[in-house]
């Protein structure tokens, strides 16, 4: 293995399919991986697709093969192209079969620290297929980096990381301590008041700031129709370069049992990259 990966503190996996989200996702884990000694494999797989008007056997499995060969030579070359001159320890693992399956089995047996893929707009639970974003969310047991829409994760010069629903715990998460190191911003906290998830037709999103520690600026939104939109718009637009959302969090909802809707739709309104831990401070 190489000396640079065993080095590394932290193995990030990108999931890629050629999509534009897809490069986003990889341009993300690069700077990601900057910050956080970090090193990179890249992994996709392509779905067998049955041949037809070959004369025998070995035809089929020759035009499967000289396929096969196109397609891994574009992947990596792709990858090369992307990782040119990022001095990162970059590995890529290309394969062919039921993607959904040959996804879990590879996380299985690597186990990354952090998975990356990217996000078609409004499309979160639905990327790369056959349900593969859902099921990473609810049963990976790492974290998950979700790219933003239009733009990669750079940096944390002058911006503020974000969180939702809930900021307990953070202090002990070592990911989020190392990031801490390069952000001397307030935190951002954003809330929907889960008292009462039900939309209230008549209410209007109600936007409270206040101050609640040195480190933390709180937005509550009551539930309403327009909650959800709201308060992703100003996650957008509040100067955040990624926003959290710990699973483990005991305050949090159903989200391990099921993607939280309010959670998720807000997710899937943003437009900067999202970062779904999986620790309970340990």
């Amino acid at each position: 293995m190489n000396t640079q990966v065993l080095n590394s503190k932290y193995r990030l996996l990108v999931l890629m399919d050629q999509s534009k989200a897809s490069y986003n996702a990889l341009k993300s884990a690069i700077n990601l991986a900057k910050l956080i000694n970090g090193s990179i494999e890249v992994f996709q797989v392509k779905k067998i697709t049955s041949e037809v008007g070959y004369e025998s056997q070995i035809a089929v499995m020759r035009a499967i093969n000289e396929e096969r060969s196109k397609q891994e030579n574009e992947f990596r070359n792709i990858v090369k192209l992307v990782v040119k001159k990022e001095g990162l320890p970059v590995t890529c693992n290309f394969t062919y079969g039921d993607v959904k399956n040959e996804i879990n089995d590879h996380i299985k047996k690597t186990n990354p620290d952090i998975v990356v893929i990217g996000k078609r707009k409004k499309k979160i639970v639905n990327f790369l297929g056959d349900g593969i974003t859902k099921s990473l969310l609810e049963d990976h047991n790492g974290a998950v980096l979700i790219s933003g829409d239009n733009e990669a994760f750079t940096s944390y010069y002058r911006k503020s990381i974000g969180f939702l629903n809930n900021v307990e715990g953070i202090e002990k998460i070592t990911l989020l301590n190392d990031l801490k190191k390069y952000n001397r911003e307030p935190h951002k906290l954003f809330k929907i008041n889960q008292n009462d998830l039900k939309p209230k037709n008549d209410e209007s999103a109600k936007l409270v700031e206040q101050q609640t520690k040195k480190e933390t600026i709180v937005y509550k939104f009551d539930a309403s129709d327009n909650a959800i939109s709201g308060m992703a718009n100003l996650i957008s637009n509040n100067n955040i370069a990624l926003l959290c959302l710990n699973k483990k969090n005991k305050n949090r909802g159903s989200f391990s049992n099921g993607l939280n809707e309010i959670f998720t739709k807000t997710i899937e309104q943003t437009s900067i990259p999202v970062l779904v831990l999986n620790s309970n401070g340990s």
